[in-house]
């Protein structure tokens, strides 16, 4: 608190708060300004990108940006906001209610401890994370608990739209423990367990239309 002057302490525990509760989701600062209005909190969007930053450097959030070839579209466009540490995903909702995202936290974490490049794609429909290495686009991946009926089709079309748009024949999803190889609209898409990728050292590489460990 004293380290970083926090002045409007309201502010901070507000934001910690949402975090804590939509976490793997991506998060507004002038959709939050407008919450905090509504509940007669004053605070300022530059308030609330100094304490989002705060947050950050005290390792409490992970911060991912929207995809952009343009660094000022980046910094403009929301974030999307995961927990330096699942441990803290205890303090909001049960698990049970929220383990897609747990999964999604999960690997998050390990593609920050891994120091990847990494990005949300979001156009028509949403795409997890995009893997860049200096200026090619590696990977296109989601991540759900389970790829069911429900899901597919949305899971499935923010993937595929990722690819598209950036060039790649195939893509990843990550799950909890599925495991398969399908083709949908001309790209090659591997379904992985999230636990087997934990286990390598690198994040899903993608050569010829296939995943290759």
């Amino acid at each position: 608190m004293e380290r970083y002057n926090i002045k409007a302490r309201y502010v901070l525990d507000a934001l910690m708060t949402e975090f804590l509760e939509t976490y793997s989701s991506i998060f507004s600062i002038s959709k939050f300004e407008k919450t905090l209005k509504l509940n007669d909190l004053p605070g300022s969007k530059r308030t609330i990108a100094n304490y989002l930053q705060y947050l950050e450097d005290a390792f409490f959030i992970i911060v991912n940006e929207k995809f952009a070839f343009s660094p000022r579209k980046r910094i403009m466009n929301p974030k999307k906001i995961y927990l330096a540490d699942n441990g803290f995903a205890s303090l909001g909702r049960p698990f049970v209610e929220n383990r897609g995202r747990v999964l999604e936290n999960v690997v998050a974490i390990e593609l920050f401890r891994r120091d990847m490049e990494m990005y949300y794609f979001k156009d028509k429909n949403e795409c997890d994370f995009i893997i860049k290495d200096g200026t090619r686009v590696k990977c296109a991946f989601q991540v759900c608990w389970e790829l069911t009926e429900r899901n597919r089709k949305r899971e499935i079309s923010g993937l595929v739209e990722a690819c598209k748009a950036l060039g790649l024949r195939a893509g990843v999803i990550m799950t909890y423990d599925q495991e398969q190889q399908i083709k949908e609209n001309g790209i090659r898409i591997s379904i992985l367990p999230v636990w087997k990728w934990l286990l390598l050292d690198n994040v899903p590489e993608i050569s010829n239309g296939k995943y290759n460990p």
